[in-house]
């Protein structure tokens, strides 16, 4: 559970991901992403990316390499399109 205020109104609530150890003690700052059209609406920016956002980035490359690749034998005579 967290606490936060803004503009004076304070607010709370309790973090979507856990962890064990804790990641946080009680007292200490942490960042939050907080809807700016309902400020009751919020999550702890952690940081961590998750493992399929690498997943995605990995793909997106190897697509991106591929047509370069592809791009590069068609423009050097290496490869023709009938």
């Amino acid at each position: 559970m967290y606490r936060y205020a803004i503009d004076g109104v304070e607010y709370s609530d309790t973090s979507k991901i856990s962890a064990s150890p804790a990641r946080y003690q009680v007292g200490d700052s942490i960042r939050l992403l907080v809807n700016p059209v309902n400020p009751g609406n919020s999550d702890v920016a952690n940081g961590d990316i998750p493992l399929f956002t690498y997943g995605v980035m990995a793909m997106g490359l190897l697509v991106f390499a591929v047509g370069v690749l592809i791009a590069w034998l068609a423009l050097t005579g290496a490869m023709t399109f009938q």
